[in-house]
């Protein structure tokens, strides 16, 4: 399931996949380094699940809790 759904984000001219994992561990490792604009993670993973692995990872980059990030707003037609 992960090639495929590689495969379809990389088809994505806005897209790109920055890393992938095998495990719950190992994803949590990769985004912690990577710093991505967004995590997708399977909640059935080994070692640690998806649930588990966004729980117990602390994301410098995240806002204080408590404030909003703000929303891109889509571009004027040309």
């Amino acid at each position: 399931m992960r090639v495929e759904l590689k495969m379809v984000l990389d088809g994505q001219d806005d897209l790109v996949v920055a890393g992938e994992a095998a495990n719950g561990a190992d994803a949590v490792e990769a985004a912690l380094e990577l710093q991505p604009d967004l995590v997708l993670m399977d909640i059935r993973m080994p070692v640690l699940d998806g649930v588990e692995a966004t729980a117990n990872t602390s994301w410098p980059s995240q806002p204080p809790s408590g404030t909003t990030a703000p929303r891109a707003s889509p571009s004027p037609d040309p």
